[in-house]
C-alpha cells in the first residue's frame, strides 16, 4: 500500500508573518528536547554512548581514564555533545503570543541545512548544561526546486553553558522549509542512482576504516604545517538504517521526542501535525522518513536519508582526530546542500587554507573540509578554525567569550547533588 495521508501545510504570507513575530523566541517548528534532555547530567557513559553513536572511538571521549594524561586531566566530550544534554532555558512566549502565532508553518516539512558554532570550553563528566535557543530570522523564498513552490529559511541560535557559569558554545543553525505535497509531486522528475558496491570497493572502504587517522597524544605544532597541506582521508558509510539507529542511541530521539508505543501516543497528542497514517493505516511520525523508504518516497525522496546533525558530528569527528588531544576545534561552519541517502558512502578530506598567529586566539589554522559521495556530489561542505600548540608560543589558549555572547547566556543555577566542581582543571 502507498502512504495514505500526511498533513500538507502551505507556506503562506500569514505563516511567515506569524514566524516573524516569534523572532527572539524558540522556533515552534523545531521544538526543544523538553521536558528534559536525553542526558540529564553529563556522565562518562553518556559521553561514550554519544560519541560511539556517530562511529567515533577516540579514547579522549570514550575512555574514563585516557584523558587523565592529557592537558584536560579528564575524559571530555566531543564538541557536538551538548545537543543531547542541554536543559532548555529559552525565553518563553506569552499565552497571548502563543495564541496569536498558533499554527505558524504547521504541516510544512523542514530540512537541517547547516550552521556555525563557536566552542569555548570542554564538557566534563559531572557537568550539567543549560541553554537558550531562539528564532533569529525567517526568510521567504518564492520558489523551491525541491518542492516546486514557496519555501523559507529559518535561522535559530543560542548559547550553552555549564553549572559553573562557563559558556560552552554559541551557535546558529538554519532549516530549509518546503511544502510536503509539492515535494512529493516533484519527486517524479528526480532520478538518483543509489549506492551499490563491488567487493573491491568494499575492500577500499574497509582499508580506510582500518587506517583511520587519530593523532591522539602526538601534538600538532603550528610550525609543522602550512597552507596547502592536505589532511588525512576519512570514510563514512555506506550509510545504513542501523547507523541512524546508532545515532539515536547516543543522541536520543532528537528535538521531536518521538518514542515507542504509549510515549509516541502522548507525543502525538502534543504534536498532531507531526503525525500521519502509514501504509498500514496506523499513526506514525514524520520523522520516519529517516528509516522508512515508503514514507521517504511519499515526501519526495528516492529512499531514506541521514540527519544533518549526523554529518556535523562527522565533520567534528574528522577535525578532532586531526587536531589531537592538545588541540581545540574553535569554530565549525557547515553547509549541507545534498541529501545523504542510505547506501551512500562519504569520503571526507581537508586542506589547510591559512595559518595565523592571532593576537586574541594565538596560533590558529583555517581548514576547509569536504565530503564527497560515490556519485561525485559534495554532500558536506565545512570550514573550521583550529587552535594548535606552538613551540614558540606555547600550548593552546582556550578562547575568551565575547561580551555579546555572554549577554545571551542564561543565569547559572547553583550546583546541586548532580553536579561537580572542576574549577581546578585547566581552562
Amino acid at each position: 500500500m502507498a502512504e495514505e495521508r500526511f498533513m500538507a501545510g502551505k507556506i503562506t504570507d500569514e505563516a511567515i508573518e506569524k514566524m516573524q513575530k516569534l523572532i527572539g523566541y524558540p522556533n515552534p517548528t523545531v521544538p526543544r528536547s523538553s521536558p528534559r534532555p536525553h542526558y540529564r547530567v553529563v556522565t562518562s557513559d553518556a559521553i561514550r554512548h554519544y560519541t560511539n553513536g556517530y562511529g567515533d572511538d577516540n579514547p579522549l571521549f570514550c575512555s574514563e581514564t585516557y584523558g587523565e594524561t592529557t592537558r584536560w586531566r579528564s575524559q571530555i566530550a566531543p564538541p557536538t555533545f551538548p545537543a543531547s544534554a542541554t536543559w532548555d532555558r529559552s525565553r518563553k512566549p506569552s499565552s497571548e503570543l502563543k495564541q496569536e502565532t498558533r499554527g505558524a508553518l504547521r504541516g510544512v516539512h523542514l530540512f537541517f541545512s547547516g550552521g556555525e558554532t563557536f566552542y569555548y570550553r570542554p564538557v566534563f563528566p559531572g557537568d550539567r548544561l543549560e541553554g537558550r535557543d531562539s528564532l533569529i530570522s525567517i526568510e521567504e523564498k518564492e520558489y523551491s526546486e525541491f518542492s516546486g513552490g514557496r519555501s523559507a529559511i529559518s535561522r535559530n541560535g543560542g548559547v550553552t553553558m555549564n553549572n559553573r557559569g562557563d559558556v560552552i558554545s554559541f551557535g546558529s543553525v538554519y532549516f530549509y522549509h518546503t511544502e510536503r505535497e509539492g515535494s512529493a509531486k516533484k519527486a517524479r522528475e528526480r532520478e538518483v542512482e543509489l549506492g551499490h558496491y563491488s567487493d573491491e570497493e568494499l575492500s577500499q572502504i574497509d582499508e580506510a576504516y582500518e587506517n583511520e587517522y587519530v593523532r591522539g597524544a602526538d601534538t600538532l605544532y603550528f610550525e609543522d604545517v602550512g597552507p596547502g597541506d592536505s589532511l588525512p582521508v576519512m570514510v563514512k558509510g555506506p550509510l545504513r538504517v542501523m547507523d541512524m539507529l546508532g545515532m539515536h542511541i547516543g543522541w536520543g530521539w532528537g528535538n521531536y521526542l518521538v518514542g515507542p508505543l504509549k510515549l509516541d501516543y502522548k507525543n502525538r497528542k502534543r504534536m498532531p501535525a507531526f503525525y500521519g497514517k502509514n501504509e498500514y493505516g496506523a499513526w506514525d511520525s514524520m520523522q520516519r522518513l529517516h528509516w522508512d523508504p515508503v514514507f521517504a518516497q511519499a515526501i519526495g525522496n528516492p529512499t531514506t536519508y541521514d540527519y544533518g546533525n549526523m554529518r556535523i558530528c562527522w565533520a567534528t569527528h574528522y577535525l578532532t582526530n586531526y587536531v589531537g588531544d592538545e588541540g581545540w576545534v574553535y569554530r565549525l561552519s557547515t553547509d549541507l546542500r545534498k541529501f545523504n541517502f542510505v547506501g551512500d558512502v562519504t569520503w571526507i578530506d581537508g586542506t589547510i587554507n591559512d595559518k595565523v598567529i592571532d593576537a586574541e586566539l594565538g596560533p590558529r589554522l583555517e581548514v576547509e573540509v569536504k565530503g564527497v559521495n560515490q556519485r561525485g556530489e559534495q554532500s558536506l561542505s565545512a570550514n573550521a578554525t583550529l587552535l594548535v600548540a606552538s613551540r614558540e608560543h606555547g600550548p593552546v589558549r582556550l578562547p575568551s567569550v565575547p561580551d555579546d555572547v555572554l549577554e545571551l547566556a542564561p543565569e547559572p543555577r547553583p550546583p546541586d547533588e548532580t553536579t561537580s566542581d572542576r574549577s581546578a582543571r585547566p581552562r
